[in-house]
């Protein structure tokens, strides 16, 4: 992401990275990870799970952030039912804790969310 910035991307402003965690204390812990290490880059990112404001959490995604961890479950409803939220130009998705996502019943859930994401995605 920060290569991709630095050389000054004519592309489209979009999401470039979906990190899908099983459990919104997981997804709390992975976020702040994440801000304390890019804390001296122009990275962005934002925290999307249960128990936040979902109209701040969609608020947040319509400036673009380079990275979003979420929960499956708030993510899908954001893709469902917010209009300004779209993950088409996303370029990697992390399954983090897969075997969890999946023992937790996260599986159809993931896979619909896997359907709003770029196909060219890694």
């Amino acid at each position: 992401v920060r290569m991709r910035k630095s050389a000054g991307s004519s592309g489209p402003v979009a999401t470039k990275v979906l990190i899908l965690l099983p459990t919104r204390e997981l997804a709390l812990q992975c976020h702040e990870m994440l801000q304390s290490l890019a804390k001296y880059t122009p990275i962005t990112s934002v925290l999307v799970a249960g128990g936040f404001n979902q109209k701040a959490q969609a608020a947040t995604l319509r400036h673009q952030p380079d990275m979003v961890v979420a929960t499956p479950g708030r993510i899908l409803d954001l893709l469902l039912n917010s209009p300004s939220t779209h993950m088409e130009l996303l370029e990697i998705v992390i399954l983090d804790e897969a075997d969890r996502l999946l023992e937790l019943g996260f599986k159809e859930e993931c896979l619909a969310v896997l359907r709003h994401c770029s196909r060219g995605r890694q």
